[in-house]
């Protein structure tokens, strides 16, 4: 019987530069990565952001970086611009799950690498979210230590999950908001007066 493999030439839907609204979804750690410098310890962050594809699910993106919070690293100006703040070193950048930014996303073709004359849209800077901008990870989505793939549950050949998502929902900010059109309800939001300052 005859194995026949391809070359996966499926053209995937990009999200619209500009700005968009985006709930920070996910943190994995990748572990050491060969580079171009040589191996690096790499976590990945993931957002969902308030636009849809044109089958009616939010667009997932991704950014990945240099596990360090040296203040020159890429990674600590980040969480810099999440917060608003001067994060505290070390920090916990799982604690940054369920945070809402403004995300400032831009079309870009790659000019090198296997992935050269590609076009990718990639997050430039966060801003904070506009009082009263609200966005929640849905219910269903599976984070990737969980054996998700861009909050997807892995698939097998035949196209059937592999994996369950989680049954409870994702941790919510104090800022949630009731669970957006295509997603399951979240947990009740926590008044003011239940989180300790």
């Amino acid at each position: 019987m005859a194995l026949v493999v391809s070359v996966n030439t499926k053209e995937y839907e990009k999200p619209q530069e500009g700005v968009a609204l985006g709930v920070l979804a996910d943190v994995a750690d990748l572990g050491m990565v060969d580079g171009f410098y040589g191996a690096k310890p790499k976590v990945r962050l993931t957002w969902v952001i308030d636009q849809k594809d044109t089958e009616g699910n939010f667009f997932v993106i991704s950014k990945t970086y240099t596990a360090s919070m040296h203040e020159k690293a890429t990674l600590y100006a980040d969480v810099k611009d999440i917060l608003g703040s001067v994060p505290p070193v070390p920090y916990d950048i799982e604690l940054l799950i369920g945070r809402v930014n403004t995300l400032v996303l831009k079309k870009e073709t790659a000019t090198q690498g296997k992935y050269a004359g590609k076009d990718f849209v990639n997050i430039k800077a966060f801003l904070a979210a506009r009082s009263g901008d609200k966005l929640v990870i849905p219910a269903d989505y599976v984070r990737e230590k969980d054996g998700g793939v861009y909050g997807r549950a892995r698939q097998n050949n035949q196209g059937n999950n592999t994996q369950q998502a989680p049954r409870t929902p994702a941790p919510q900010p104090r800022t949630s908001a009731p669970a957006q059109q295509n997603t399951k309800p979240v947990a009740p939001e926590v008044a003011d007066e239940d989180i300790p300052f």
